[in-house]
């Protein structure tokens, strides 16, 4: 673990140029950065929001508006650090490998299962489970050809994660083998508002996490979690009824939400992920 240092980075939104304070931060960094923003153009504008009220380590966000990048490096000089001008998401999202990628490059061998304690994850809930280890589980539904295991070391809190394709195994990440074991289900997890640049992700598929950052840096808050996510919908009689989310036929609770996420890089996210976004109009109040 390390303080990165501090740095102005350009968000991906369109309008007037937007700028977000990252890294390490002192009491008086506002004031100075509002000092800076003085005087270079009274015009220019800053501001600093709480994050989530159940987020309390995470910073505020910091966000700075001017009419011109120029300004945005003007400000960065006075302060003497680093203004990043291609938004950090897009460099992000691009340096991230795709599912595709990942897999390509694990080692697959021929081990026998470990004897440790073990989850299987279950894609339909997005969750680990306790399951037989015979081939067929309670119900005498047969195991997927695609399976994550969870095992827990013993004598330790730690676990590890191993991706099952018949007899064959290879140690993976878990939030790249939850999104392999999804695909190889054909299922869409991914929820996207295009009318609000929101973009949902169930909990129990967490995004890996350079994908996750990327997302975040969009827009510089912290995704907030929600239990449901209401539909928004007009009825006849011009009222707005909500209704829970079907996620395909996945029954899960919980939701990341992630804020001011352009088109292009939601379509980017989920093409990484080999998903296909599921494009709802969501009742969501930040």
């Amino acid at each position: 673990m390390y303080i990165a240092p501090p740095v102005l980075i350009r968000l991906p939104s369109g309008g007037f140029p937007q700028a977000i304070l990252a890294g390490v931060r002192t009491p008086n960094t506002i004031d100075k950065l509002r000092n800076a923003c003085q005087s270079v153009g009274q015009h220019i504008n800053i501001d600093v929001t709480e994050q989530s009220s159940e987020l309390i380590l995470v910073p505020k966000r910091i966000v700075v508006q001017t009419e011109d990048v120029s300004e945005l490096q003007e400000i960065a000089a006075q302060l003497a650090i680093d203004f990043i001008e291609i938004p950090s998401s897009w460099s992000l999202l691009h340096f991230s490998a795709s599912l595709e990628d990942y897999l390509i490059n694990c080692q697959w061998s021929n081990e026998p299962e470990l004897n440790w304690k073990s989850k299987t994850f279950d894609e339909n809930i997005l969750r680990f489970i306790f399951s037989p280890s015979s081939i067929e589980d309670n119900s005498g539904k047969r195991k997927p050809d695609l399976r994550l295991s969870q095992y827990k070391r013993p004598h330790q809190n730690t676990k590890i994660y191993y991706l099952w394709q018949e007899e064959r195994c290879t140690q993976v990440e878990r939030d790249w083998g939850r999104y392999a074991v999804i695909k190889a289900a054909k299922i869409q997890v991914l929820i996207y508002d295009k009318h609000r640049f929101i973009m949902a992700v169930p909990v129990g598929a967490k995004l890996p996490q350079l994908l996750e950052r990327a997302l975040t840096l969009c827009s510089g808050y912290a995704p907030m979690f929600i239990e449901e996510l209401p539909l928004q919908q007009r009825a006849i009689n011009s009222s707005i009824s909500k209704e829970k989310v079907v996620v395909t036929n996945l029954n899960v609770t919980g939701f990341n939400l992630f804020r001011d996420v352009p088109p292009q890089i939601a379509e980017m996210t989920a093409v990484k992920l080999e998903q296909t976004m599921l494009i709802k109009s969501l009742d969501i109040k930040f």
